[in-house]
């Protein structure tokens, strides 16, 4: 009789299979560049850095060039967690620099749980949970200095990022970005 091995050394029937759950893994389903309006980044820099009463023209200027750099280079990425397990950490949503000292990297920044089409925040995890039900999740973050080509390092090893697009509109109103303090 053909089957599989049990525990018992007994074999089951071929028409039985055995549960295998897939391994867990990271789906990059888009990584996107902030939709940087005049309004916006107006509004963004007095949040950060005030209105520049306080600062002479030059500085000033430095300042709002030196932002709309940092801006420049911020990527939103949303994933897709397949098969989590314990293992699973939004913290580990990271990506390596390309210059030296390598093992510097830059780390999932403001995360957001999504409901499974993504138009919506998953209410029952809000938007700092950290220790999300079981089941697949899909995320989408804010991460620095994004560079392009090179793979999102996950909890579950590395993964491939197509190249930047622009941000969907089903995300503007779900994700907003705040600078870093």
């Amino acid at each position: 009789m053909r089957g599989f091995a049990c525990a018992a050394g007994r074999r089951l029937p071929s028409s039985v299979r055995p549960l295998v759950s897939e391994a867990p893994r990271i789906e990059v389903l888009g990584v996107y560049r902030l939709n940087i309006a005049e309004e916006w980044f107006n509004r963004t820099f007095i949040y950060a850095y005030g209105d520049g009463s306080d600062e002479e023209d030059v500085e000033y200027r430095r300042l709002r060039k030196y932002f709309r750099e940092l801006l420049s280079n911020v990527a939103v990425v949303e994933v897709l967690v397949h098969n989590r397990n314990d293992s699973y950490s939004a913290d580990g949503f990271t990506q390596r620099e390309p210059f030296p000292p390598s093992e510097f990297r830059q780390a999932a920044y403001l995360e957001r749980y999504l409901t499974a089409d993504g138009n919506e925040h998953a209410e029952m995890l809000g938007p700092f949970k950290s220790d999300p039900p079981d089941g697949d999740l899909r995320v989408v973050f804010f991460i620095h200095e994004w560079n392009i080509g090179a793979p999102l390092e996950t909890c579950y090893g590395p993964a491939p990022c197509p190249a930047p697009t622009a941000m969907p509109s089903r995300l503007e109103g779900l994700i907003e970005y705040e600078p870093v303090d």
